[in-house]
């Protein structure tokens, strides 16, 4: 999956299709300089029993901006999905949206953003 370069107009809501099926660090969404990308909403669904822990982070190989979730498999939940008009979490401004997968196992969904303007 290679990342989306955002439409630079701060505070739009976008939209992201997601299906990822790489273990490790990927890049959903290009860094923009002087502007932070605000996640306002998001599903994920692994396709399959399988669990797989997903992580965003600040740019590949950058700071955790989320805790570890664990969704699919047996013990947890079917799904990930959450929303917050006010975002539910910022990349630091210049930074790439990097989804962190514990596994090689296909996530798909899709996420809101918007990119505000750094001061």
């Amino acid at each position: 999956m290679s990342a989306a370069t955002p439409n630079v107009y701060a505070n739009i809501p976008q939209f992201l299709s997601i299906s990822n099926a790489a273990s490790g660090d990927t890049d959903l969404i290009a860094g923009t300089s002087g502007y932070s990308i605000v996640v306002a909403s998001l599903t994920l669904v692994p396709p399959n029993s399988t669990a797989v822990t997903i992580t965003f982070k600040s740019g590949t190989a950058g700071a955790a901006i989320t805790g570890a979730m664990p969704i699919g498999g047996a013990s947890n939940p079917p799904m990930l999905q959450a929303t917050c008009d006010r975002g539910l979490f910022v990349v630091a401004a210049g930074d790439a949206l990097t989804m962190n997968l514990s596994g090689a196992n296909l996530v798909a969904g899709f996420l809101t953003y918007w990119l505000e303007r750094s001061v």
